[in-house]
């Protein structure tokens, strides 16, 4: 049976037999013919010539794998028309093809098998992905993580050793051999086809025509391929093997089954594995947020201990300024001013002694002025005849520093005007002078005298003539012959 450039043939389906005997160009002059088609356009696809392609065809028609198309011979308008697209294809056949094979390959990095892309050629649903094998069986395959092609995920990286870029093979058609070639122990009679396990027959023949098509040894023919012809053959050799075993129904169906099994007990396993790496990285993620807390805590101590040291720095520098201020108005014997100097430092820093005790004699000293300049601004009444000043200046006295002397001349002073008062101050004149706080060394007996001539008026004022008379005794037994406490003491004897 000879045919024209312009004849038109079709595969005939479910013709393949394993005992056939195809050579390698049978087999890839097959694998273009994926429906109609003329002759010129499968030379076209193939990179044979029309002579080449026609013996090939007659041969298959012989076996009854394609059938001549009847009326299509070619005659009149049409084939004029087709004959003058061939020329021109002819023509600029070689970047064609290689344009041919580069939407080959794009089909296939998108998982949609090869798919050549001829002119006349209708497209067939892909058989090398993985999703396209659950289509073909149902639901037989639970889909995966990853929905890759089988060859797209064991495709090496373009940059991995071996691959040749001057080679007239494809770089990613080197890839997916050398792919091929490494996971070759691992890879099942379904993945060497390009598809997921399943039972059906159509698939499995439409992944072998496809896996021919980037694996025939003559798809190459008379190319600078290098070392990778021989890797080609052995992979179509390993496809045609397993094309074979998978047409045998009983094979096939056990085959599946322990694929399928095996597929679940790794995805359970790989579940496992990540549900074990899920708490590890939550147990590490709270490991960290420990440390980190602990962290944040430590630098946080730390920063308050520098503030509060640097605080207690300030504090310090600042208490020191008040006390060398309150020593400098102690030195002038401004007692008041140096005492508040001196209540700021404490203030500032209450754990320095030195400042509280400096703070108290600062009081005491500015007390004790104070009262001295009362003592002379009553006696100065005194000496006008203002007994009612006497009495106020005298009065103050006391209450700022209630000496036995203070507290006596208070005593004298109200005498006449509240005599309550006046036998209250002398009372406690005579608690602190005969009290265990009475001595003084810097006292005087000539000051003892006049002190209790002094609560002698105060205590008579009161009515306690007993108590007055023995103070009278004691003072005139001490300094009776002082002007000043005589005349006391002769003023209280005519009152």
């Amino acid at each position: 049976m000879a045919f024209s450039p312009h004849d038109r043939v079709e595969p005939v389906p479910d013709a393949m037999r394993p005992d056939l005997p195809l050579t390698p160009q049978d087999f890839f002059v097959l694998s273009r013919i994926e429906g109609p088609a003329a002759i010129h356009e499968i030379a076209l696809a193939s990179g044979l010539d029309d002579g080449a392609v026609g013996e090939v065809l007659e041969r298959l028609a012989e076996y009854g794998l394609v059938r001549r198309l009847e009326g299509a011979n070619g005659k009149g308008v049409g084939s004029t028309v087709h004959a003058q697209r061939a020329h021109r294809q002819r023509k600029h056949r070689k970047p064609l093809r290689e344009r041919v094979i580069e939407q080959n390959l794009a089909n296939f990095a998108r998982g949609e098998g090869d798919g050549a892309s001829g002119r006349g050629q209708r497209r067939q649903p892909a058989a090398a992905s993985p999703a396209t094998g659950r289509e073909q069986q149902g639901a037989e395959v639970p889909a995966t993580k990853d929905e890759r092609s089988v060859w797209e995920r064991i495709m090496l990286p373009e940059d991995a050793p071996g691959i040749d870029p001057s080679l007239d093979i494809p770089v990613e058609e080197q890839r997916l051999l050398l792919g091929i070639e490494q996971h070759e122990e691992r890879l099942t009679a379904f993945d060497i086809l390009g598809i997921a396990p399943t039972t059906d027959v159509k698939a499995i023949r439409r992944a072998y025509f496809a896996a021919s098509r980037h694996f025939h040894p003559d798809r190459y023919y008379q190319r600078n391929t290098g070392p990778f012809a021989d890797l080609m053959r052995r992979v179509f050799e390993r496809c045609r093997r397993s094309y074979e075993a998978l047409l045998d129904d009983r094979n096939r169906e056990a085959y599946v089954e322990a694929l399928r099994a095996r597929e679940a007990q790794l995805r359970t396993r790989e579940e496992a594995e990540r549900a074990d790496r899920k708490a590890e990285a939550a147990a590490a993620d709270e490991r960290a947020e420990e440390e980190r807390r602990r962290a944040r805590e430590d630098r946080d101590r730390r920063r308050r201990a520098r503030f509060h040291e640097r605080l207690r720095h300030r504090l310090k520098a600042k208490a020191q300024e008040h006390f060398r201020r309150g020593q400098a108005l102690e030195a002038r014997e401004r007692w008041s001013d140096a005492a508040v100097a001196y209540r700021m430092a404490m203030e500032v820093d209450p754990s320095d002694e030195t400042c509280v005790e400096a703070y108290e004699r600062a009081q005491r000293n500015a007390r004790k002025a104070r009262a001295d300049r009362l003592v002379q601004r009553g006696w100065s009444r005194i000496d006008v005849g203002d007994v009612e000043g006497a009495a106020d200046a005298f009065r103050g006295a006391a209450d700022a520093l209630p000496s036995p002397m203070n507290l006596a001349l208070a005593a004298w002073t109200v005498a006449r005007s509240a005599p309550k008062a006046a036998g209250e101050y002398a009372m406690r004149a005579l608690a602190t002078l005969d009290g265990p706080e009475g001595s003084d060394a810097q006292r005087t007996p000539e000051d003892e005298g006049l002190i209790r001539a002094l609560l002698a008026h105060g205590l008579s004022a009161a009515g306690n003539e007993h108590l007055a008379a023995a103070q009278a005794d004691r003072a005139r037994k001490l300094a009776g012959n002082v002007a000043k406490v005589r005349g006391i003491l002769d003023a209280l004897k005519t009152s």
